[in-house]
């Protein structure tokens, strides 16, 4: 968990869900080569990947919704924290989750992303349109940013 906020003179993005699931299942997904960009910039030093912590657990429920099975979405994971995104708690954003809720027509899930994006002034790079379009972070859509943040 990194709620101090560091960079090592990388540019900080925030990703969501719908990002990192296209890294482990690219299979009838669109925009995998931008998605996996991310990561390897992120491994290669040159972007410092962030999320809040629930981005765990939805990737866990993505991976059961799509019929993985245990070993299969226990490795993912293990895959997932090797990646040593920086993972921010939600107790560190509620209060903005709370009013971007109010003030958006956003899930509470999206606004942890969208919320978490504003503290840390990163843009949020996502494959949903409805988060990407809802004005309440910077948001980047997948497909739309062909210079990769």
């Amino acid at each position: 968990m990194a709620d101090a906020i560091t960079s090592v003179g990388s540019r900080i993005v925030v990703v969501d869900t719908s990002v990192v699931v296209k890294w482990y299942l690219a299979d009838g997904e669109e925009q995998v080569s931008e998605a996996l960009s991310y990561l390897v910039r992120h491994r290669d030093g040159a972007l410092l990947l962030a999320a809040p912590e629930l981005l765990l657990v939805e990737f866990i429920q993505v991976l059961k919704r799509r019929g993985l099975d245990a070993r299969r979405v226990e490795r993912s994971v293990d895959r997932l924290l090797a990646a040593r995104l920086q993972l921010h708690s939600l107790a560190s954003i509620a209060p903005a989750v709370a009013a971007l809720v109010g003030s958006h027509a956003i899930s509470a899930y999206d606004a942890c992303f969208a919320a978490l994006a504003n503290r840390l002034d990163a843009p949020l790079v996502t494959a949903d349109r409805r988060l990407a379009r809802c004005g309440a972070c910077d948001a980047r859509l997948l497909g739309e940013n062909e210079a990769h943040a």
